[in-house]
């Protein structure tokens, strides 16, 4: 009996850790789902040097030489994809705003069909205009 009960303890506790592991793998793909990695472009609409690359991310935004605030009520230049990734968060915000009951994938896919090529790459870059006023932006010429 008592060998019956830890072999049934054992199986249960097996169930109870797999589900735990798909419950987790289910959270995970769907932020994945839901998230966008961005990149961060230079001036001359490349990506920039130091920004992140790979058939992960989802976006391009400004991010090389941005004003952005400081602490201490004064004013930086910065250069990263944490100043691209904002302007992105932004124009995901103002689409809400615009259109309350869209969902997080309904942002996502506008500001990815209103978005503008970049040269070089596949990877596309937001474009704040075309999103809110929902227009395909025209192809930049490439060299």
């Amino acid at each position: 009996m008592t060998k019956r009960l830890v072999m049934f303890g054992t199986a249960v506790m097996t169930a109870l850790l797999i589900l735990a592991v798909l419950w987790q793998f289910r959270i995970a793909v769907v932020y994945l789902l839901i998230s966008l990695a961005v990149a961060a472009t230079d001036r001359r609409g490349k990506i920039a040097g130091f920004s992140n690359r790979g058939t992960w991310i989802g976006i391009a935004a400004p991010g090389d030489q941005i004003i952005s605030s400081v602490p201490g009520r004064g004013w930086g230049v910065w250069s990263g994809t944490s100043m691209a990734t904002p302007i992105v968060a932004g124009v995901a915000a103002l689409l809400r705003a615009a259109n309350p009951s869209w969902k997080a994938v309904d942002v996502t896919k506008r500001m990815l069909d209103r978005s503008s090529m970049l040269c070089g790459t596949t990877l596309r870059q937001v474009d704040a205009s075309g999103s809110l006023r929902d227009y395909v932006p025209p192809e930049p010429t490439c060299p």
